[in-house]
């Protein structure tokens, strides 16, 4: 038996959980696509996840951080992560210390669109009326 010390061990874990905690349910392709992680490291990490009870399965192939009192922090951290991680990115984008191509926005919404919308509104307005959206939609 697994324990959630080894789960939570590895760097491809925290991906899985970040992906999860932003997105709320995602099939294993999307969590492949939006961590560039292998398929099989990610059906590894999943069963590990589930084994110590931290993630669930919802339906065929869609998985979910399972909801109980011991995850929501975990959530939590995750999305309060992410976040810190979009301010970063943005600021230097408005900096100009990180390319602000159609790819890397393309790049920024496809991975955390949920905090884009939730906590960078004015952000995503803006790039829809400067068109960037679509652009880097297009590009990606």
């Amino acid at each position: 038996m697994v324990t959630i010390y080894e789960v939570l061990g590895t760097p491809s874990a925290h991906r899985v959980l970040e992906m999860l905690a932003i997105w709320g349910e995602l099939s294993v392709e999307d969590i492949v696509e939006k961590t560039g992680l292998s398929r099989n490291n990610v059906y590894n990490v999943l069963r590990g996840l589930m084994e110590v009870g931290i993630v669930e399965r919802v339906q065929r192939g869609r998985y979910r951080i399972s909801e109980n009192p011991r995850t929501v922090h975990l959530i939590n951290f995750y999305r309060e992560n992410a976040v810190v991680q979009v301010g970063s990115h943005i600021q230097l984008m408005l900096e100009g210390k990180e390319p602000a191509t159609p790819e890397m926005v393309a790049r920024l919404i496809e991975m955390y669109e949920p905090i884009l919308r939730k906590h960078f509104s004015w952000v995503m307005h803006s790039l829809v009326e400067m068109g960037a959206i679509e652009r880097a939609v297009a590009h990606g």
